[in-house]
């Protein structure tokens, strides 16, 4: 937060990090660059995925860093990370609604007469007259 209570915000260090991602490995990185820095006492919080590796690193970074509130805004989970997971574990539930959808559409993209047949019938039911192609002019070329 700078004199204006704007906050800011900065990508301080790109690191390869070739280690197991352990919870002592990760904090040991983040020491490393929260030092170089000079910063350890200037952190409100951390932004991680849920991954519980960097969950146990918590409590280390917690000690060094010494945050104000009692750590209790400390640890951010990354709301996109946590967004795509309740999405894919719908999305999970769904698939036995999905696929059936998916296969239907996939057999009739791959057997074009089994389609025209299948719009046919669809559009007529439905009172939209049939399924006509047209040429470039816009003339109707048959059913």
């Amino acid at each position: 937060m700078d004199k204006a209570w704007t906050i800011q915000k900065r990508i301080l260090a790109f690191r390869v990090f070739d280690d197991a991602h352990i919870a002592d490995n990760i904090y040991k990185n983040m020491k490393i660059i929260f030092e170089e820095y000079k910063i350890e006492s200037k952190n409100f919080s951390i932004g991680f995925d849920n991954a519980s590796n960097n969950t146990a690193a918590i409590p280390d970074l917690i000690e060094l860093c010494k945050p104000y509130f009692n750590s209790k805004f400390f640890h951010q989970r990354c709301a996109c990370h946590v967004l795509n997971l309740c999405v894919q574990k719908g999305l999970e539930i769904l698939q036995a609604f999905i696929k059936p959808i998916k296969d239907a559409l996939s057999y009739l993209w791959k057997h074009p007469n089994v389609m025209k047949a299948w719009l046919n019938r669809e559009m007529k039911k439905w009172g939209t007259g049939g399924y006509e192609k047209t040429g470039k002019n816009g003339e109707k070329r048959g059913k």
